[in-house]
């Protein structure tokens, strides 16, 4: 996703693939589920992903990330960029994700082109795992980059 010119087209195209395989449903109520993957790098990615893309290239701003419960933690005082892992981004059903993300704590994490943080250079919000208040990555002004500035 780093290198695409219009990154947003290539996720609108990954739900328009997805709801055009599963017939019944309606582009509109497609959304994206984001996950993090075991994959350090693209290069441990053996296969292609059956339902959805993979992305790698992502830089975590403002946070870290606890490597075993894929969840943000205070980022380390020298790491102002982290890298993230291998990315799986697929389309599913807005309700059907709603109903994952019952009763946990989740941060939607703003993806930029950019460090510039506009809404020209949003990208997407992906659901990342939290053990504390959303709103303490709110603060920190938690985001994530598709290059490390």
């Amino acid at each position: 996703m780093t290198g695409f010119f219009n990154p947003q087209g290539f996720l609108t195209a990954t739900r328009q693939e997805i709801t055009r395989r599963n017939g019944k449903w309606a582009l509109d109520d497609v959304v994206l589920r984001t996950t993090l993957t075991d994959y350090e790098t693209e290069r441990r990615v053996r296969s292609p992903c059956s339902d959805g893309v993979y992305v790698h290239g992502l830089f975590l701003e403002g946070a870290g990330l606890d490597t075993k419960t894929r969840c943000l933690r205070e980022s380390k005082a020298a790491d102002v960029y982290v890298p993230m892992p291998v990315i799986e981004i697929r389309a599913m059903m807005g309700k059907d994700r709603d109903k994952l993300l019952e009763g946990g704590k989740y941060y939607k994490c703003p993806v930029y082109k950019s460090p510039r943080r506009t809404d020209i250079y949003r990208i997407y919000e992906p659901y990342m795992k939290s053990e504390v208040d959303p709103d303490h990555w709110c603060l920190r002004g938690v985001a994530m980059l598709c290059w490390k500035p």
